[in-house]
């Protein structure tokens, strides 16, 4: 092929499933190029192995023989990421979906869709009221 052409287009390889409600759900890659993780997986592959490593952390921070500013810069990291509590949207989003597709999976469609157009109202915005609790 030279520098010129475009590439041959891949084909699309995302299904729509058609839902009871009248709608359709696009499953699989819509890009051609196949799934690749979610920023959410990533992210969650990262904090474990940063859980795995805090030992380290935690063993410099309480270490004499280390320069002082390494022991604060060590002691700095354990407070920052001790004290982050925020959840990305892309989180709980990922977290929703399998929730979703757990119970579409382990449970007949009928009750499977009974059980997710209860607990719909929960997941829309104000969480369920949350807001009103606070």
């Amino acid at each position: 092929m030279s520098e010129h052409e475009t590439p041959p287009e891949r084909p699309r390889t995302a299904v729509l499933v058609p839902q009871k409600h009248g709608g359709a759900l696009l499953h699989g890659p819509n890009d051609g190029h196949g799934g690749g993780s979610t920023p959410s997986i990533v992210r969650a592959a990262l904090r474990e192995s940063g859980f795995k490593r805090i030992h380290l952390l935690e063993e410099i921070a309480d270490d004499k023989k280390q320069a002082t500013r390494d022991r604060i810069d060590a002691i700095k990291v354990l407070l920052e990421h001790g004290m982050r509590g925020n959840i990305s949207y892309d989180d709980v989003r990922a977290a929703v979906l399998q929730t979703l597709q757990v119970i579409q999976a382990s449970l007949p469609p009928d009750m499977a869709d009974m059980l997710i157009k209860k607990i719909r109202p929960i997941w829309r915005t104000n969480a369920g009221g949350a807001a009103d609790r606070a």
